[in-house]
């Protein structure tokens, strides 16, 4: 059995690993240091990215149905029924929507910006930036999964206390 942190924490883990990947082949595709090792395997930067990016795909999604949504529906349980309700339908409305209006958003405004200072700007050209934002989201991600997983832990001792509290020994006499 595996612990709540552990099962929330294998989501960004696979996504952080892949993601380096893939923007390692995006950033360095025009050489730099990893083309003789590129070329001793017989492939491409292009290629590998590709390979990468899928991956990250597949995997992503996978980990996520196995391990992340598992452990989102076990976050709601210590709570009580109100908190229960309101919470997992303020993060399953607003959290997936808001997440990826956000990305497609930072996608369009960094394009923006970069249109006035360049008309040749595209997504590979902006790779660089777009991995730096990727790591910090990340980061978030990370420390909030052990931010949660105190307040979980927390919650459920707060919980045992209330229910030793709630057990009323018989009255012999």
């Amino acid at each position: 059995m595996i612990r709540w942190r552990t099962g929330a924490l294998l989501t960004p883990i696979m996504i952080f690993v892949t993601g380096i990947l893939f923007y390692v082949f995006i950033i360095f595709r025009e050489g730099g240091v990893i083309s003789p090792m590129i070329i001793a395997l017989g492939s491409t930067p292009l290629y590998l990215a590709v390979i990468f990016g899928g991956a990250q795909n597949i995997l992503s999604k996978s980990v996520k149905y196995a391990f992340f949504d598992s452990t989102k529906e076990m976050s709601y349980i210590p709570l009580d029924e109100d908190l229960k309700t309101k919470g997992k339908a303020a993060a399953d409305v607003i959290g997936g929507r808001l997440g990826k209006s956000t990305g497609a958003g930072i996608q369009w405004g960094m394009l923006q910006v970069g249109y006035m200072f360049s008309p040749n700007v595209t997504l590979i050209s902006l790779a660089t930036y777009f991995f730096i934002i990727f790591s910090v989201v990340l980061i978030i991600w990370f420390i909030s999964a052990y931010s949660l997983d105190k307040e979980f832990y927390k919650k459920i001792e707060e919980n045992k206390a209330c229910e030793a509290e709630a057990v009323v020994e018989p009255v012999t006499g």
